[in-house]
């Protein structure tokens, strides 16, 4: 990977920052238009260079690989630049806010031969890609329902909503595991905090026979990221805050005792509740889905192959948000 820029240095560009600096021994330029964000970076991370001017970005021949980490209202015109001056681009999901401005991307990519992949984390998680191999093998059979939780307490975003901050994650999680577009059905969404943004919601999809709900929010107390796929077979569930056994694979039903066993007050009596074969699913050697996204950056460069999560594929998650957000 010839040299690189990072453009944004906020919460989440700090650290993708600091990955690229363990994976790379090339000079990363660094631009921010907040000044402040600069010298605190610089203070941080050794051996990088500020730019003062972002044109210098633009100018500058030897920098080929640029990491977009900046709101999404602000880099319409920001890929629009590093597109016409050549730039293989990195940027951090749901990289726009409108479908037709992606569609403009889109056609302006089509006649450059540059590398363009968007940052969804999670297709990268050793634990993603190890459900979607049981979900190929069909040990959970048919897969009939998915439910995805992602809760926290803030951080409260103003520039887009929790779905596009949060629901856009598990969006691409299901779309890559059910390796389908999801249609949009339904949605409820509360706008708490302000009339402006919805900071919690309720949004209900299908793909083919599978339904799907996903629920988000700022404003839980509890941070909450569980995904529960119900199958003909068998059931799972991903826990990623539970660091020690994350995947669960099991088979969970109620069952009534026969009539004629039962006592004379029969609705006193509680259904018993059986447990079938359990196990957990354990990853071996796991490795940081963020230095695996950035890898896989790294060798669509050098190979000049299609990135997984390219622009045909974020432009299907952000036609799905839009949807969402004009309902």
């Amino acid at each position: 990977m010839n040299n690189i820029a990072i453009i944004g240095t906020g919460y989440w560009g700090t650290i993708v920052l600091k990955n690229l600096r363990l994976l790379t021994k090339k000079k990363i330029f660094v631009y921010d238009k907040n000044k402040d964000n600069l010298r605190n970076i610089k203070k941080k991370i050794p051996n990088i260079v500020l730019i003062k001017k972002i044109e210098n970005i633009y100018l500058n021949e030897k920098i080929k690989n640029i990491f977009l980490i900046t709101p999404p209202g602000q880099n319409y015109q920001l890929l629009k630049k590093l597109i016409l001056y050549k730039k293989n681009i990195f940027v951090e999901k749901p990289f726009l806010k409108k479908t037709n401005e992606a569609n403009k991307i889109l056609k302006l990519l089509k006649k450059s031969k540059t590398i363009f992949m968007v940052g969804y984390v999670y297709l990268f998680n050793q634990n993603i890609l190890k459900i979607k191999k049981i979900i190929q093998n069909k040990e959970l059979g048919k897969i009939l329902f998915i439910k995805s939780q992602r809760e926290n307490l803030g951080p409260i975003r103003t520039d887009v909503d929790c779905n596009y901050d949060l629901a856009s994650h598990d969006i691409s999680i299901i779309s890559y595991l059910l390796n389908s577009k999801l249609k949009f059905t339904k949605v409820l969404k509360h706008k708490i905090l302000n009339n402006k943004n919805t900071d919690i919601s309720s949004i209900k999809l299908k793909s083919n026979n599978t339904d799907i709900e996903i629920t988000t929010s700022w404003l839980n107390p509890e941070k909450v990221r569980k995904l529960i796929i119900i199958g003909s077979k068998k059931m799972l569930l991903f826990d990623e805050i539970n660091s020690n056994n994350q995947i669960k694979i099991y088979n969970k039903y109620a069952t009534y005792p026969p009539l004629r066993k039962l006592g004379k007050i029969i609705f006193s009596k509680i259904p018993k509740i059986y447990f079938g074969n359990f196990k957990v699913i354990k990853i071996k050697n796991t490795t940081s889905p963020l230095q695996n996204e950035i890898k896989h950056f790294k060798n669509s460069i050098n190979k000049k192959t299609t990135p997984l999560t390219n622009i045909n594929f974020s432009l299907n998650i952000l036609k799905l948000l839009e949807k969402i957000n004009n309902h």
